[in-house]
């Protein structure tokens, strides 16, 4: 019998792929065990999108190496940057996009990974901000449709991949006959969901609140380019006072700064519609991401995007900058800020965000706040307000 070890700093999406792998090795008579030091193989995760985790990443591989086992890389690392990888690591590895690579690992499998249903929990209790079994996470989509010259996601996961829309419906209802109560759909970008099929976000979203009258859902990573798309139709379905958690990442109010991003300018014209989202669903949480220290970013940008979020969204992620090799902004040779720089700018956006009565941390790029307050928090404010109808 082989005995695997599952090591994981990934995102939420990916948590929920390495949730689908141990499924598989287990439906095939492997054992999942919770120590290296058991293992005959271990799947190391591995994540680029921070610094902090990408540290993690190569740190975890070292130590699996060090255990003497056989070991398998897996994730953003493996693509993002396979230099830094192959330093630590000389055995086999599979980019995020490639998961279904992973099946090789066990020859002529009984059960093939393509029958292991979609999960929607989490491999252990720790990998929870709240530890809800009716809280579940449904992912909606695989890659991004984006090509920020910032971000290394991009290129560590692929294209954008979106799951048929009625399989997700599928997903939920059956989430729902097992007591589910709220469902988060995720991916790290969520609003092209269906572009790449010929569907859309709004048709899902309806198609996902009628299967429950009851069930809350929870809108994550949606970017305010589908905000502006899809507009009024939107707007009628996240005012659902079901939907009670919308993420809607903005990183700056700078045109400028987005243009040279690549991401799509003119954020601020989404104000218009939070404040209607708001009056007409005062229980929502709203969320939002900055991203202070971007190259050639000046003290009134950084002013302007922070007193935008602090007045519109109810928790602002702050991650300071940083600057990935390989990415296309790299070529751009644009003049860079300091390490120190970024970090008094962060730490001014959560200052102003926080004396705004709203919620502001630094979440997986520190590592060091109580996601779990947080997270109670945050149900304490919905309670707060009307309950749904």
């Amino acid at each position: 019998m082989t005995r695997v070890h599952i090591a994981d700093n990934m995102c939420t999406p990916y948590k929920l792929q390495l949730k689908r792998f141990h499924d598989f090795f287990a439906a095939n008579g492997w054992t999942v065990v919770e120590t290296p030091e058991e293992a005959d193989l271990v799947l190391v995760g591995t994540c680029a999108g921070f610094d902090r985790l990408e540290e993690e990443s190569l740190a975890s591989l070292r130590t699996m190496h060090g255990h003497g086992k056989r070991v398998v890389a897996y994730g953003c690392m493996t693509r993002f940057d396979p230099e830094r990888v192959a330093a630590v690591h000389d055995g086999p590895c599979i980019p995020t996009n490639e998961g279904w690579r992973v099946a090789e690992l066990i020859p002529n499998p009984a059960v093939p990974l393509a029958d292991i249903p979609a999960p929607s929990t989490f491999r252990r209790k720790a990998d929870y901000r709240l530890f809800d079994l009716t809280k579940r996470y449904v992912s909606i989509t695989n890659g991004c449709g984006f090509e920020c010259s910032y971000c290394p996601h991009r290129v560590g996961v692929g294209k954008l991949q979106s799951r048929p829309l009625d399989e997700i419906v599928e997903q939920v209802q059956a989430l729902v006959a097992e007591g589910a109560r709220t469902v988060v759909l995720t991916g790290l970008e969520t609003g092209g969901y269906g572009t790449d099929r010929g569907d859309t976000y709004p048709e899902l979203l309806a198609r996902v609140l009628e299967a429950d009258p009851s069930m809350e859902v929870h809108v994550a990573q949606f970017s305010p380019t589908y905000v502006m798309e899809y507009g009024d139709a939107l707007l009628e379905l996240f005012s659902n006072p079901r939907v009670s958690d919308i993420q809607i990442p903005i990183e700056t109010t700078s045109d400028r700064l987005l243009d040279l991003m690549g991401r799509t300018p003119r954020v601020t014209e989404i104000e218009p519609f939070l404040l209607r989202l708001r009056a007409s669903a005062p229980r929502t949480i709203l969320r939002t991401d900055l991203m202070p220290g971007f190259p050639t970013e000046t003290d009134e940008e950084v002013e302007h995007g922070a007193h935008f979020a602090a007045r519109l969204f109810d928790e602002v992620a702050v991650y300071g900058f940083e600057m990935k090799t390989g990415v296309p902004l790299d070529d751009m040779h644009l003049p860079r800020h300091p390490k120190e720089v970024i970090a008094a700018r962060v730490e001014r956006v959560v200052e102003i965000v926080s004396a705004a009565g709203r919620l502001a941390h630094r979440g997986a790029q520190a590592g060091t706040d109580d996601l779990f307050a947080l997270e109670a928090r945050k149900e304490e404010m919905r309670r707060s307000t009307a309950t749904p109808a």
